[in-house]
C-alpha cells in the first residue's frame, strides 16, 4: 500500500513511498520511481542497496533509469540501517535474501509484475545472486563489484581466519562488522548454513542461473578477488 501521498518531482519523475511485509512479517520501507503514467505497461528494475547504506544511496541511478522509461523499486532491508523494521544487531544475509524476495512478491501482488531486471552491488549483490538462482521472476541480473567469497574477504580485512576460528569454537558476541555492530555469532552461523559465505556457494548459484548475468568487477577490489 502507498503510505505517503507526497511525491518527489524532478521533471516528470515521481517517487511513491510504500511499505509491505517480508514473509517473516517484518515491515519494509520502499520507493517506487516512475514517470507517473501507467506503471503496469513499462519494465521494472529492482535495486538493492549496499550493506550499511539505504534506498537513498541508489536514488541517482534509479532516477536515471526512470527518466529513460523504466520503473524502479528500491528499498531499505530489514534489520539494517534505514526505515524498515528491525535492528542492525540482527542483520543476516539470509534475511537480506528474504527482503529481495519480498520486493518481488510486492510487485507481483500489487501491480501484476512477473519479471524484473535486478541490480545490486557489493554485499547485496551476493544476496541478489542467490535469489536470481531460485526465482524465475528475475529475468536479468547486474552486479557491480559483488561479493564472491565473503569469508575470504573478511579474513583479508580483519587479518584473521574467521571461519577457522569459528569452527574451533571461538565466539565473538556483539562485534563490529564493516562499521556496524551485529551479533557476530548468529551472522556467521547463518552465513555458513546458507552457503552464502564461500566461493563454492557463489559458483553453485551461478551454475543454476538461467538468465543473462552481467558482473562488473574492479581489478584490485577485496570484495571480488
Amino acid at each position: 500500500m502507498i503510505t505517503d501521498s507526497s511525491q518527489i518531482e524532478i521533471g516528470q519523475i515521481r517517487t511513491d513511498f510504500v511499505t509491505y511485509q517480508n514473509r517473516a512479517g517484518l515491515r519494509i520501507a520502499a520507493c517506487l520511481d516512475h514517470l507517473g503514467d501507467e506503471m503496469r505497461t513499462k519494465p521494472w528494475v529492482l535495486m538493492a542497496p549496499k550493506y550499511g547504506e539505504t534506498k537513498k544511496s541508489t536514488l541517482h541511478l534509479a532516477y536515471y533509469l526512470a527518466a529513460n522509461g523504466l520503473n524502479v523499486l528500491r528499498f531499505d532491508p530489514t534489520n539494517h540501517v534505514g526505515e524498515s523494521e528491525g535492528l542492525m544487531l540482527n542483520f543476516t544475509l539470509p534475511g537480506a535474501v528474504a527482503d529481495i524476495v519480498a520486493g518481488l512478491d510486492y510487485l507481483e501482488a500489487t501491480l501484476g509484475v512477473s519479471k524484473v531486471v535486478a541490480v545490486a552491488n557489493s554485499l547485496s549483490a551476493r544476496c541478489l545472486l542467490r535469489v536470481a538462482a531460485n526465482d524465475a521472476r528475475i529475468r536479468k541480473l547486474l552486479c557491480v563489484a559483488g561479493v564472491v567469497n565473503l569469508l575470504a574477504t573478511m579474513q583479508e580485512i580483519y587479518k584473521e581466519d574467521i571461519l577457522g576460528m569459528y569452527q574451533q569454537g571461538h565466539r565473538w558476541g556483539i562485534t563490529d562488522f564493516l562499521g556496524f555492530d551485529i551479533n557476530g555469532d548468529i551472522f556467521l552461523d547463518t552465513l555458513i548454513q546458507s552457503e552464502l559465505g564461500e566461493l563454492s556457494g557463489t559458483l553453485e548459484d551461478v551454475r543454476r542461473l538461467r538468465v543473462p548475468f552481467v558482473f562488473i568487477y574492479a581489478e584490485r577490489d577485496t570484495w571480488d578477488d
